[in-house]
């Protein structure tokens, strides 16, 4: 069923995230937009810093992506400037008095962290203090007293502490707290900064980024999402009369929701079916391979996910067409990894030429495929030939969970099928009188049966039988697993156009998801 989806909504459960992977923070980088206002100002105050250090008061509201910020710090063309960034969590603290607690955890830092070398070379570290947003209920002597220690140690230590504080009044009365003890501590007219965040426009793109760094590197397709689905959780937000609810954490939240809702209709398929059905259309033209290329994802590292859909891709032919009444921007991610999973496939025409010639003796081929006529190497017409080229096919590599992304070796798909071809095609078109591609489907099944007898999971290799879960659907070929139904629908026309790839495609997608009532 549907993949689950692993979007966190705050910078320290993304790190979690991260670090269970045994990924660091620093791959944040890969997903990050640079704010490139804010991160001037903080360049700038950086560069004035010399041998004394400055207090910056960061406004932002939550889930505006500071913190990402903040650390982007020293991933980017900064390095230079930036030493190291040390974060200290208020929240942690239990002291009576929290100032006390923070100047102690900056004292550590001054006695045991601080690098004199880095220092030497220009670079500052910066000391970010989180969640300590208000001093409101604290006495005016314990506040004075901090900032007057917080002065002395600034004065003789280049470094640069971030304060994030939310309200603007907040704000006021920290800077005012500041301005009583002295006029040194901000950068001079760079006292705050106001952080906004990424621009709302570039939500989507980060979030998609997100889903693909935290999910194993799949694509959100994977998880029954659409670009449509991306632009409504955008348009939602861009709704809300609150602006302090539009931020990119509520953007995330949105997207989370339209695919929990899309999960809540698997989990009531799922009280119905007892296996799970993959649907893999397979081409077998010789020019098939490059052809159906665009429509398809390959995964280096999961072979799962190997030769599934590009919903994106496929989706593209439902819009201003026949396709379009059918296909609304739910219904075709559900067919592709939601109630179904969903691959095109290739299988190379010698393969194709090869099964037949070794196996047509059993069935109605056999008085008519003249492998003679036709043109098929002798080598071929052998089942050891066949059931070795099928076995270097991605339908085989895949079925026994390898990795195969395509590039057929040599120019062997071409040579020696092009007239044995052209008569499986006449076949499959109707044109031979007494044969149709059922009978090719048979053959092809009788081949995989013979090459997964040594795959524990597959239970059976049957052609042109019933689906056992949707008795209306007849499959090609249906191979049963221990887990699941893999059913192989095959086309075999010459036509290469890519609408056609895609009208058949979405013509038996739309056959499968009838049967479950969708």
């Amino acid at each position: 069923m549907m993949n689950e989806l692993i979007l966190p909504h705050s910078f320290e459960d993304v790190k979690s995230e991260l670090e269970q992977g045994e990924q660091g923070v620093e791959k944040l980088a890969e997903v990050y937009e640079p704010v490139i206002d804010a991160e001037s100002e903080i360049l700038y105050v950086l560069s004035k810093i010399k041998s004394s250090g400055k207090l910056l008061l960061l406004k932002a509201a939550p889930g505006t992506g500071k913190s990402t910020f903040i650390q982007s710090l020293m991933w980017r063309s900064n390095k230079d400037l930036v030493g190291r960034i040390i974060n200290i969590d208020m929240t942690s603290i239990d002291d009576c008095s929290k100032l006390q607690g923070l100047m102690r955890e900056i004292q550590a830092y001054v006695r045991g962290q601080f690098s004199k070398e880095n220092a030497r070379n220009g670079m500052k570290d910066i000391i970010v203090i989180d969640y300590l947003e208000s001093l409101d209920g604290l006495p005016e002597a314990e506040i004075k007293a901090f900032f007057v220690e917080l002065n002395g140690i600034l004065r003789r230590l280049p470094v640069l502490i971030i304060w994030p504080v939310t309200l603007a009044e907040d704000v006021e009365k920290i800077e005012q707290h500041v301005r009583n003890v002295s006029k040194t501590i901000f950068e001079h007219n760079h006292g705050v900064l106001s952080f906004l965040g990424p621009p709302m426009d570039m939500f989507s793109e980060i979030t998609k980024k997100t889903i693909f760094l935290l999910n194993g590197g799949n694509h959100f397709s994977v998880f029954g999402l659409t670009d449509d689905d991306f632009e409504q959780a955008l348009h939602e937000l861009k709704a809300e009369r609150d602006i302090k609810n539009r931020t990119l954490r509520d953007y995330m939240i949105n997207v989370w929701d339209l695919w929990s809702k899309k999960q809540g209709y698997m989990e009531e398929y799922k009280k119905h079916l007892k296996k799970k059905t993959e649907i893999w259309t397979i081409f077998c033209y010789p020019t098939a391979e490059a052809q159906i290329d665009p429509f398809i994802r390959k995964s280096p590292n999961i072979v799962q996910d190997n030769w599934n859909i590009n919903c994106s891709k496929l989706e593209e032919y439902t819009r201003n067409n026949q396709n379009e009444k059918k296909w609304s921007k739910d219904r075709l991610p559900l067919a592709i990894n939601g109630y179904f999973t969903s691959k095109i496939l290739y299988l190379p025409t010698h393969t194709l030429v090869s099964i037949i010639s070794a196996y047509s003796k059993k069935n109605t081929f056999a008085q008519s495929f003249d492998c003679d006529e036709l043109g098929v190497p002798t080598q071929w017409r052998t089942k050891s030939k066949a059931k070795q080229f099928l076995k270097n096919s991605p339908i085989y590599k895949q079925l026994n969970g390898n990795i195969d992304l395509g590039a057929t070796r040599g120019k062997k798909t071409l040579d020696g099928t092009q007239k044995a071809f052209d008569y499986l095609n006449a076949v499959a078109s109707s044109k031979v009188k007494g044969l149709s591609d059922k009978a090719m489907n048979i053959l092809i099944a009788d081949a995989l049966r013979d090459v997964l007898t040594d795959n524990p999971d597959v239970l059976r290799v049957v052609g042109e039988e019933a689906h056992p879960q949707m008795p209306t659907v007849i499959p090609d070929i249906q191979i049963e697993l221990v887990d699941k139904y893999i059913c192989l629908e095959f086309r075999y026309s010459k036509n290469t156009e890519k609408n056609k790839i895609a009208s058949y495609v979405l013509n038996k997608l739309d056959t499968y998801m009838r049967q479950i009532g969708q």
